[in-house]
């Protein structure tokens, strides 16, 4: 269960137009939107209850139907609904644990000390995983707050906490100025006083989480949240425009097949049937961190969070000296071992190598752990979940490469069979007459841009 604590804001509001003009808050509720960059996008679709209306919903849904055995482990499942964040530690530390769930630092190493110390050096993100030894991987251990980088396992992302810092409805976030009181509300177009209203809320995990799903689609979360009371958006009223920024992709340029079953009076996909590692390509999306896709979209024009990632890069020149490293605010990595063989898209993958203390079973990058005990210094390897063998090699399938899938213009994954095809035809009330078969090969760049745009809008 997350922390059932509360934080204080002021709010400033227009009772004419029902309308938050700004906020006024200490470094701990800004700390909280700044996380928001930190997580993945699977995760923000669980917090937000599959409520996001972005394409990724019906993605996330697919995932969570599929049978276990159409992926090549237990663990890529749970890795996908549950994708781990590099920033998970120093989220922890946050004023309010608005993502609860403590199990996602737990660790586990074999429960003989001589192989996990000396012989192979392993540890596992799932109980279910099997040591080079033959032993299965179940003591359970977590990573040690009090650790040198505290930059990046712990601390916070403001420094220079002791100031206020202003919000305005559309999450822009800046360090509270010496203006007057006529320039800040000329700022906010803001003629007549005289309807103003400061209000005092209480900001707890519920505001915490709607303000979350908010940010993906609303101009403005603040008043949608502590004045319209509202946590959803109607999927009609989103508007969408596509950005031109093109997304390079490091990957060889080797064609992805595709074969597609078209309405022609529509000139629209129906469906596609597909191989593994394009399923495999689509389902990364899910462990993707928000920053890294709002950093290589360049706009998520429908929602707010583009604000919030400019906040932090105004920030971090502006006032140097408020933020610590935005790193893992503006360019965070996918969490260690989530990232897979066919990532098309430029996100760096997290390298986590940790040392451990034998007395009391904590770990961290260096110096003590939390008891005050030295930690060794041989270093213990994370061992990828996606591969049945304990190794240490990055990347691997999520899916099994033997299976073909279909996939929906909605971005519904499911095994293909000709019987699934033609229910799913009949549903769609699609004349046979007005359907047309085409097999398309796609350069990866094209492809990685194209999905993209169609997950996140």
């Amino acid at each position: 269960m997350a922390e059932k604590k509360m934080i204080n804001i002021r709010l400033l509001v227009d009772k004419e137009k029902n309308k938050v003009v700004f906020a006024e808050s200490d470094k701990d509720f800004v700390e909280i939107l700044f996380s928001f960059l930190t997580l993945p996008i699977g995760t923000v679709v669980r917090l937000a209850n599959n409520e996001t209306n972005l394409g990724i919903d019906a993605l996330y849904k697919s995932v969570e139907a599929l049978d276990m055995q159409c992926l090549q482990t237990e663990a890529c499942k749970k890795m996908l609904l549950r994708p781990r964040s590099e920033a998970d530690h120093k989220n922890k530390s946050l004023a309010l644990n608005y993502l609860g769930s403590a199990d996602l630092l737990d660790y586990y190493i074999c429960p003989k000390w001589t192989c996990t110390s000396e012989t192979h050096c392993l540890y596992s993100m799932f109980e279910s995983a099997t040591c080079l030894c033959g032993q299965k991987m179940n003591r359970r251990f977590v990573l040690g707050k009090n650790i040198t980088d505290d930059n990046r396992l712990n601390g916070t992302y403001i420094v220079n906490g002791s100031g206020k810092f202003m919000i305005s409805d559309d999450l822009e976030v800046t360090r509270l100025s010496t203006d007057t009181t006529f320039q800040i509300l000329s700022r906010f177009g803001i003629k007549d006083g005289s309807a103003l209203e400061e209000i005092k809320v209480s900001v707890g995990t519920v505001e915490v989480l709607d303000l979350l799903k908010r940010s993906m689609l609303s101009k403005k979360p603040m008043t949608d949240v502590f004045l319209m009371k509202q946590k959803g958006i109607h999927a009609k009223t989103i508007k969408t425009e596509k950005a031109d920024k093109k997304i390079k992709s490091e990957s060889d340029n080797k064609p992805v097949n595709l074969n597609l079953l078209i309405q022609k009076s529509q000139n629209k996909v129906i469906y596609a049937v597909v191989e593994a590692d394009f399923v495999d390509f689509l389902l990364s999306f899910l462990t993707f961190p928000l920053g890294s896709v709002v950093e290589l979209l360049g706009e998520f024009s429908q929602g707010s969070i583009c604000n919030l990632y400019e906040s932090i890069e105004k920030l971090s020149n502006i006032k140097p000296e408020i933020m610590r490293s935005t790193d893992n605010l503006l360019r965070p990595k996918i969490a260690c071992q989530h990232g897979c063989k066919n990532q098309l898209l430029p996100i760096e993958e997290e390298k986590k190598a940790v040392t451990m203390c034998e007395s009391c079973f904590y770990a961290g990058l260096g110096g003590n752990c939390i008891h005050g005990f030295y930690l060794r210094k041989a270093y213990l390897c994370l061992i990828n979940p996606k591969v049945l063998a304990a190794v240490k090699e990055t990347g691997g399938r999520f899916m099994k490469e033997s299976i073909v899938f279909m996939v929906t213009d909605e971005l519904i994954v499911e095994p293909f069979s000709q019987i699934s095809s033609i229910s799913f035809l009949n549903k769609q009330c699609v004349p046979f007459n007005d359907l047309e078969e085409r097999s398309v090969s796609v350069g990866k760049q094209e492809v990685s841009a194209h999905s993209y745009y169609t997950l996140i809008c």
